[in-house]
């Protein structure tokens, strides 16, 4: 089976944030993170309470309510960090065949993943697992890394994701 497809800057930062809200570590610091923020706010609105001649009442609403918006708002404001340190990432340069056009050639013993810039030859136990999400299918081959083949650049994903899962696992 051989595909074609193209995989863009946006690809690559929806990958970073799949990857990031999916792994172990990654999930255990956003849940840290929504959870710092309110705790800070309240131990700040205790601390106010004695050195202001504020209502305690006020404070405490105040408090609560940057609370609450922290915790909801992160999420979102965490996908706009991800998208900004990505892009960043990537204006940094020296990035050949990691976007643009992608063509992988794949066979029973293996597949060639070939690109304008390199041609990488792999056998599918070099694949350690492989997701999805709405947007693409990702054949992880580290930790940390992954192909990404976009869901709208393939003509039959169910087909490509079957295909590709009899041969990985």
């Amino acid at each position: 089976m051989n595909i074609s497809y193209n995989v863009t800057e946006e690809d690559f930062i929806q990958f970073n944030y799949f990857h990031y809200t999916n792994s172990t570590a990654g999930k255990r610091a956003l849940t840290q993170q929504r959870f710092i923020g309110p705790i800070t706010f309240l131990i700040m609105g205790v601390a106010f309470m004695y050195v202001t001649s504020l209502p305690k009442w006020y404070i405490a609403v105040l408090m609560l309510l940057a609370s609450v918006i922290w915790y909801f708002y992160y999420p979102v404001y965490f996908k706009r960090l991800i998208k900004r340190e990505v892009t960043k990432m990537l204006e940094e340069g020296k990035n050949e065949g990691l976007l643009g056009r992608h063509q992988l050639l794949m066979t029973d013993q293996g597949f060639v993943e070939v690109t304008p810039h390199e041609r990488t030859r792999a056998k599918w136990q070099s694949i350690k697992k492989m997701e999805e999400d709405k947007e693409a299918i990702y054949l992880y081959n580290s930790s940390v890394s992954a192909l990404i083949l976009p869901k709208r650049e393939l003509k039959e994903p169910e087909v490509v994701q079957q295909y590709i899962e009899s041969r990985v696992y």
